[in-house]
């Protein structure tokens, strides 16, 4: 790779990031193949970006079962941490804590509990202050090593670390790990402690389950960004992300808030994987091609793009002059205008995602329909709340197909012209599986509009 400085970057970011997909995915052999591709770059790598890579090796190591090369790749990772700043703007948070917890992951992997306990046990001295979410997945990932041991005390007093820091912080991701450890303590439900533990799990969960819907975009789906004003100063992002969606029908299975709903899940998912700033959604748009069903609520073009260039204004006075916007509803035509005229002076709003980005993830989660014929709270919408707000799907989707192609007439006529029940898709072929993939592509191909912004070599986290 040549050019412009950021461009080997953006090419050892996707080889380390698909490295980290496939070995979750169960691929770890192509995902240390990517790995080590990221390493042909290592000369020109700061020691903390190579020290990332280097963790990635070891982690896609450790799925093959190579404990000999994954110690060797840990060992390296600590030396290039060694000669880093935490000032790194791409990898700063790669900490020695952070490379023993991935470290004592391997050990996981490799079967080997009663080590990775003690590489827990040993990170957990020595995390940074402001990665608190991170302590607390390490006492998560404590309690789970220490429940394979079958050291239920030790599991239990670490989950209850956990959980009090997820509590504190709002992490869902402390959670969902707290909720895979539950199946590895059954087999001591019926002590106290245990027993406890999980009551405190189930009231979180349906904490998590049973908000009200005019409360979805808060704690149920985990919607609403929760980062506070020190936060911001912390990370310093460069570019801000904002949700667009609609207030409009769905079917009788899917909630008006739909569009907003995914587009902050998106939202959420490139915010847990990169640097920037995310924004409370803008909930209402153009849906007046929806104006035949009850419930539907639209503003204009005009109104959505005064909102958008007042937001623009507001983060250009704090210093953030770059926007993506994601857009959740396929009506709000204007947000094209908005991005072409922002960029006259040069790169500084994108759209996400774009028609080849969904195409894309339609592709890598093996949707069987195609983009014009799932139109609407069909097979790819479901499928993303089946996966992340499941609370929000009620049934009914499973009968509710509908085939309305062509749709000549769609602006001048309106959705009631071509579906009775506001359904234009396949409902009935979403999974959750399909939905997990679909995010996963989205927060993948991100990095593309990032590379358009000149923002990639601000790409690195976890």
């Amino acid at each position: 790779m040549s050019g412009w400085p950021g461009s080997f970057l953006f090419g050892v970011y996707l080889f380390q990031r698909r490295s980290n997909i496939a070995t979750e995915a169960g691929h770890a052999g192509h995902g240390a193949g990517l790995a080590s591709a990221s390493l042909r770059y290592a000369a020109l790598l700061s020691p903390r970006v190579h020290a990332v890579v280097l963790r990635q090796l070891a982690n896609s190591k450790g799925g093959l079962g190579e404990a000999t090369e994954t110690a060797r790749a840990i060992d390296q990772a600590l030396a290039a941490e060694a000669r880093g700043d935490d000032a790194d703007p791409m990898a700063g948070y790669c900490s020695v804590a952070y490379i023993e917890m991935e470290a004592a992951n391997c050990n996981v992997r490799l079967e080997q509990s009663g080590q990775a306990a003690e590489i827990y046990q040993e990170s957990l001295s020595h995390w940074p202050a402001v990665q608190e979410r991170d302590r607390g997945l390490c006492f998560a990932r404590l309690a789970t090593a220490n429940a394979l041991l079958e050291d239920v005390e030790g599991a239990h007093q670490a989950a209850e670390q956990a959980l009090v820091i997820a509590q504190r912080t709002g992490s869902a991701r402390i959670l969902n790990e707290l909720y895979r450890l539950q199946p590895r303590l059954a087999p001591w439900r019926k002590l106290v402690e245990v027993s406890e533990l999980n009551r405190e799990l189930d009231r979180a969960r349906h904490d998590e389950e049973s908000r009200p819907i005019t409360d979805a975009l808060g704690s149920a789906v985990n919607l609403l960004p929760t980062a506070t004003s020190t936060d911001v100063q912390d990370q310093q992002p460069r570019v801000a992300v904002l949700p667009v969606g609609s207030f409009e029908q769905h079917g009788r299975y899917l909630p008006l808030i739909t569009d907003s709903a995914i587009a902050c899940i998106v939202g959420q998912e490139i915010a847990d994987a990169y640097p920037v700033h995310l924004l409370p959604p803008i909930t209402m748009s153009c849906s007046h091609e929806h104006a035949a069903f009850p419930g539907t609520v639209s503003i204009s073009a005009k109104t959505l793009y005064a909102v958008i260039d007042d937001i623009r204004d507001s983060l250009a006075r704090s210093g953030i002059t770059k926007l993506v916007i994601v857009n959740g509803h396929g009506g709000n035509y204007v947000l094209s205008n908005i991005v072409q005229e922002a960029n006259v002076g040069g790169p500084t709003v994108s759209l996400f995602p774009l028609g080849a980005d969904w195409d894309r993830a339609r592709d890598h989660a093996g949707l069987v329909s195609d983009r014009h014929s799932d139109m609407h709270a069909g097979e790819i919408e479901t499928s993303i709340l089946l996966h992340a707000a499941p609370e929000l799907v009620r049934d009914g989707y499973a009968e509710a197909d509908h085939d309305s192609v062509p749709r000549p007439f769609l602006l001048v006529q309106g959705m009631g012209a071509y579906t009775e029940s506001g359904v234009i898709g396949s409902p009935a072929l979403a999974t959750p599986d399909k939905g997990k993939a679909v995010l996963t592509s989205l927060t993948e191909s991100f990095v593309l509009h990032l590379q358009a912004l000149g923002e990639d070599q601000g790409i690195w986290r976890k």
